[in-house]
């Protein structure tokens, strides 16, 4: 009698250290990706679920290119590999995020970034940018004044169809030529939109 009572407490044991260990995959897992869970930097803040991630600290991001953090002032941010990125909105029906560069500069980041951008779609747009900084004067003629500010950001883009002397950048130098993510007029406003594929 003794022998199948030991045989049934073994078996006790060994069911019980199945169960903890499959408990902690599963919770393990589900902390690493929270793909169902929806979160935010804070109340009335952009909600952040799937496929974007939110990070914290030195945790690796397990979809690079839809990693997210959220700063002091709890605004939300994107991180890409080179670029940080202020977020206004996330359309995950449409799979659309509008970004803001918080330096207000966008046209700078463009320029030398366009290949941050390989897991989100976009048309190319033909765009030309300029170097600025002898204007001396806040805006260009003919811009609205919400529009880049010429001192802080001397960095112009404009499409690369446009006229100089219609902008008024006859007193610019023109730096180079590029198909970017975006357009010019998105650069200009320093607000943009991004279409995101994979992963779905």
């Amino acid at each position: 009698m003794a022998k199948p009572s030991l045989l049934c407490l073994h078996a006790y044991g060994i069911l019980i250290t199945i169960m903890l260990f499959l408990k902690l995959i599963l919770i393990k897992g589900s902390s690493d990706h929270n793909e169902c869970r929806e979160l935010s930097c804070g109340p009335n803040r952009t909600p952040i679920r799937f496929p974007f991630q939110l990070v914290k600290g030195t945790h690796e991001c397990a979809h690079p290119g839809f990693c997210l953090y959220c700063t002091q002032e709890n605004n939300t941010m994107l991180l890409l590999p080179t670029i940080k990125f202020h977020v206004i909105n996330i359309d995950y029906e449409n799979r659309q995020i509008s970004l803001k560069d918080p330096k207000n500069c966008l046209p700078k980041y463009f320029l030398n970034h366009n290949n941050s951008f390989n897991h989100y779609y976009f048309t190319g747009s033909g765009v030309s940018f300029f170097d600025c900084s002898s204007l001396g004067y806040r805006h260009l003629r003919n811009q609205y004044g919400n529009y880049q500010d010429m001192i802080s950001c001397p960095i112009y883009a404009t499409d690369s169809q446009a006229s100089i002397l219609e902008w008024d950048l006859t007193f610019c130098s023109k730096i180079s030529d590029v198909t970017a993510p975006v357009s010019a007029i998105e650069m200009q406003q320093n607000e943009f939109m991004l279409t995101w594929s994979k992963p779905a």
